[in-house]
């Protein structure tokens, strides 16, 4: 599980959750991505075809690796 490793390899993370312990920051993950589930499936209810989730998925994706790339260069 990629989130287990999550606390020592960013260091922001580690600082916030590092006292939660492996099961904690895994919990941790799980809720969040169920949150984000219902929130996509939400989107799906009320734009009343599956675009809506997509193109959300897609800007939160988009704009994280531009997030990256801006703190890196």
């Amino acid at each position: 599980m990629p989130s287990l490793g999550l606390s020592s390899a960013n260091a922001a993370v580690g600082a916030t959750v590092g006292g939660w312990g492996d099961v904690g920051r895994a919990a941790l993950a799980v809720v969040a991505t169920f949150g984000a589930g219902i929130l996509l499936c939400a989107g799906r209810r009320w734009g009343g075809h599956l675009v809506t989730p997509v193109l959300a998925h897609l800007a939160t994706n988009s704009s994280g690796v531009a997030f990256a790339w801006f703190l890196v260069s």
